[in-house]
């Protein structure tokens, strides 16, 4: 009986401590409403995350700055040119006068640029740069830039939408049981430079849908007519659909068409989304398929496990 005692009491002691190495931070929510062309609001109360990021020697040790949070890009960092570039001048290793307006480019440094997010440490001799972009946002705080997948590789990023607050860790097995044990766990793909789960929409199931926190309004987006038309049974010139005018990505008007789905659920690994309203690109021709932030906005919990290529909604 003694040693039955001991073994549970240090299995509960190792959870214990494992759940102790996990600390969570927060992140800003950032909401936007557009107006639709028939009359009223689209709102969004989720629609960009901020994380904060600390970079060493260039800023105040207690100025607040974020980068915001696009896994639907790679690479690591991507700066904007207006809230950082002119700190870079004397540690530019190539000319980059030479960008054109909303035109990225690779800027190598001579020296390491080192900071840190979450407590998790970077160090790079080259990064993305985007002209024409940062600043403060609406909020009053400073954006640095973004923050891609290819920063959490090998690590295990979890998104606590109903606390607004994040959890990098390096072990799968530190998460808390509840939810190393949940049914769903979705195989992740490496697709264009983004992770890719299955998701099914009503009797249809696509193969490579994406969370792109960086483009977080919709339910759900395509930036193909035909599969718009098949899920909606719709044409995109039909008068009654909805219409909204996004703004701006990366330089180019954003114009969205949109069909609620009332009689179908959304379903990501375990989490449902009833009525989604289906979002059509206009003027993208790729085969994009976007889930965002704003379908779990105040509900959800995702789990991206980059140490074993998993993906988990609930």
């Amino acid at each position: 009986m003694k040693k039955i005692s001991l073994f549970f009491i240090s299995i509960l002691l190792f959870n214990i401590c494992n759940a102790q190495d996990n600390k969570w931070h927060t992140f800003i929510v950032e909401a936007e409403s557009f107006n639709l062309k028939g009359g009223g609001k689209f709102h969004a109360s989720c629609s960009e995350i901020m994380l904060p990021i600390k970079v060493n020697d260039y800023f105040r040790k207690n100025k607040k700055i974020y980068v915001q949070l696009d896994l639907g890009t790679g690479g690591t960092l991507l700066l904007y040119d207006n809230s950082f570039f002119p700190l870079l001048k004397r540690n530019l290793a190539i000319d980059t006068s030479h960008i054109l307006k909303w035109s990225i480019t690779v800027a190598k440094v001579k020296r390491k640029i080192g900071g840190q997010i979450a407590g998790e440490p970077f160090a790079l001799d080259s990064f993305y740069i985007v002209k024409n972009m940062g600043g403060l946002s609406l909020l009053g705080y400073s954006v640095l830039g973004t923050v891609g997948l290819d920063f959490f590789r090998n690590k295990v990023l979890v998104l606590d939408y109903i606390h607004n607050r994040f959890l990098i860790t390096n072990k799968f097995d530190s998460l808390p049981v509840e939810w190393r044990n949940k049914t769903l766990y979705e195989s992740l793909k490496f697709y264009h430079g983004h992770c890719s789960v299955p998701i099914q929409i009503g009797d249809t199931t696509l193969s490579n849908g994406f969370l792109d926190t960086g483009s977080g309004l919709f339910d759900l987006l395509v930036s193909s007519q035909k599969l718009w038309e098949r899920l909606t049974g719709r044409k995109v010139n039909a008068p009654d659909n909805e219409y909204i005018n996004a703004g701006y990505a990366w330089g180019k008007e954003i114009k969205n068409i949109g069909a609620n789905m009332k009689n179908d659920t959304l379903k990501i690994s375990n989490y449902s989304i009833s009525s989604p309203t289906i979002w059509y690109w206009e003027n993208d021709s790729s085969d994009d398929i976007i889930f965002g932030n704003n379908p779990f906005a105040g509900k959800g919990i995702v789990i991206y496990d980059l140490i074993n290529n998993k993906f988990a909604a609930f």
